[in-house]
């Protein structure tokens, strides 16, 4: 499935022009490779001239194929615009809108993004990338429960946050796999499998909270889900 967002430029003239990404719009890839290779007005300005697209590269340069290797994990890149494939850059163009109606978009619950992402000024006049996420929440009405989503505030987009993100969707396969494991017999071949698994996750969320030099290696999965709780409720 995919994860739509929003990549938004705050123009020199006040307006805001916006293109629609289709694929990956989650922190650990489009939100990386904004923070780390879109960090020039006039690079995003072109980016976001190509009109809407289907995936994010490194660059607005559609010939550029490649694959990013981050301290934790490795991604592959191209842009790919709709115009480029052959559709009518009269549906895709950007669209732009006044701080109002742009403002008012991004408060739809479910306008389809999942993630804007958001290069404007700040007070010094300094551009910098701001985010909002959709959120997901279950209300419960004891026979039965409703889904609700509403976007989330903007925040500034760091490295930190991205991390963030990292380590929640490792601890989210970590609990998988673990309950994959409780449910196989400890002595089956399966069980040794499980056991390979929780020790990349684990390495993983060690590499991101202390980095190498204080790298150690733990068995317990329990001791991995302590340390990374006390980290994100540090971080809340």
């Amino acid at each position: 499935m995919s994860t739509r967002s929003l990549i938004a430029l705050k123009q020199k003239d006040g307006s805001i022009k916006s293109i629609y990404c289709h694929w990956d719009g989650y922190l650990e890839y489009n939100g990386m490779i904004l923070l780390n290779y879109y960090n020039d007005y006039d690079k995003v300005n072109k980016l976001i001239d190509l009109g809407n697209i289907s995936q994010l590269g490194t660059t607005p340069d559609a010939t550029v194929d490649e694959e990013i290797q981050t301290d934790t994990y490795k991604i592959h890149t191209m842009v790919n615009s709709y115009a480029s494939k052959g559709e009518s850059m009269e549906h895709n163009k950007p669209r732009i809108m006044n701080f109002k109606d742009f403002n008012a978009y991004c408060q739809q619950t479910r306008a389809g993004e999942e993630y804007i992402y958001f290069f404007t000024p700040d007070k010094n006049g300094k551009y910098r990338w701001l985010f909002k996420e959709e959120i997901h929440n279950k209300k419960d009405y004891g026979a039965c429960y409703q889904d609700f989503y509403y976007m989330s505030k903007f925040k500034e987009l760091t490295q930190r946050r991205i991390n963030l993100e990292l380590v929640r969707g490792y601890i989210v396969h970590l609990e998988r796999i673990q309950e994959s494991k409780r449910r196989c017999y400890i002595y089956s071949p399966e069980a040794s499998k499980y056991d390979e698994e929780i020790k990349e996750y684990s390495d993983a969320i060690l590499e991101i909270l202390t980095g190498n030099q204080f790298k150690k290696a733990m068995s317990l999965y329990k001791d991995y889900y302590l340390k990374c709780n006390n980290y994100l409720r540090a971080l809340a």
